[in-house]
């Protein structure tokens, strides 16, 4: 799954970026913990959590100041039982 999502983000003192909050299915969701960052290309990946320990991978791409829903929580639960 790839699909486009409103995200509110900040950049940090050292140039950082970091996503706040987003929404996906008319929901807002917090986040409320970062885990693994890393950069494919020029787009930049984040995994978050948000409450009921939800786990989303989210990706920005700055050449088109988009952000994309890469995994839902979906996503992540039907990979761990393969």
């Amino acid at each position: 799954m790839i699909e486009p999502i409103p995200v509110e983000a900040r950049f940090e003192l050292d140039g950082s970026l970091r996503p706040i909050a987003f929404e996906w299915h008319d929901q807002r969701f917090v986040i409320e913990s970062y885990g693994r960052q890393w950069q494919e290309n020029v787009t930049r990946h984040f995994l978050v959590m948000v409450s009921s320990d939800q786990v989303f991978e989210l990706a920005y791409h700055p050449g088109r100041n988009q952000w994309h829903l890469i995994r839902s929580p979906q996503d992540f639960n039907r990979h761990a039982h393969v």
